[in-house]
């Protein structure tokens, strides 16, 4: 991509169940607003039908040119604003890494409670077939995104670690970029936060999703318990498996029969 940042299938990946995510259903990004017309020449030839926005009305500062049959779903998740206002206090105090630290995981743990409303939204988008291939996006591809990504894939039976990996690409595509934010930070602070504290809020940290996971684990009892509180329960997520996860190979049914049936 020339300017759409942060943009990837997140499917390919093993299930607990002996399948596979497909690819070319769902694919990811930074804002899709950013791209440009090759950029989205790329979107239509993928097929991609729609375009699901994170990011809150205030950050859409510009309307994104679409093809035809494509559409846009607007599911506003307020990360961004939250991560400024609590950032803010930590502006002038020092030695604060380890606060930032603290504070953006607290944002993602937040995150889990308070986007439930978007994530039941979202779920039921996803059990309709005539949405496919979809992109979800937000600013950069990252936060917002990469806690609803890690939500699907959880949902569809992704391990844990294979889910942190998914999240953790995102340094890989962003970090090369991120210089000039580093430094418009450190400007905004009077060169207060240190380098490692920025990094903090700009880059993908295991630690962010992995408190995502345990969360979702020990306070919902699992994914299921979950979306169960975002209003979605298991034959909603039976029918989002069917459209999603490659059919099992007969050896890998018989596989599994069998192991069912030792257990």
């Amino acid at each position: 991509m020339e300017q759409l940042i942060n943009f990837r299938d997140f499917g390919g990946y093993s299930t607990t169940s002996g399948q596979r995510i497909k690819t070319g259903c769902l694919y990811r990004s930074g804002r899709a607003d950013q791209a440009s017309r090759r950029d989205r020449e790329v979107l239509r030839a993928l097929g991609v039908k729609t375009l699901i926005d994170l990011r809150s009305p205030k950050e859409r500062k510009r309307a994104l040119r679409l093809w035809p049959g494509a559409r846009v779903v607007s599911l506003p998740m307020p990360f961004d604003e939250i991560t400024r206002q609590r950032l803010k206090p930590l502006f002038f105090r020092r030695d604060v890494q380890t606060a930032v630290y603290d504070m953006v995981e607290g944002v993602y743990l937040d995150t889990v409670d308070h986007s439930r409303s978007q994530v039941g939204a979202l779920f039921s988008l996803l059990q309709q077939p005539d949405v496919y291939p979809a992109l979800i996006h937000c600013r950069a591809g990252r936060d917002r995104t990469g806690f609803v990504s890690a939500v699907i894939q959880l949902a569809l039976g992704v391990s844990g670690e294979d889910v942190t990996a998914e999240y953790l690409r995102s340094n890989a595509n962003l970090l090369p970029q991120i210089r000039h934010t580093v430094t418009l930070l450190k400007t905004l602070s009077l060169g207060l936060l240190s380098t490692q504290s920025l990094h903090a809020v700009v880059a993908s940290q295991e630690r962010y999703i992995r408190a995502v996971i345990g969360k979702i684990e020990d306070e919902y009892g699992g994914i299921a318990g979950y979306l169960e509180h975002c209003g979605i329960g298991s034959e909603d997520v039976s029918v989002i498996k069917e459209i999603l996860l490659e059919p099992l190979s007969d050896s890998a049914e018989k596989t599994r029969f069998f192991k069912n049936w030792c257990a």
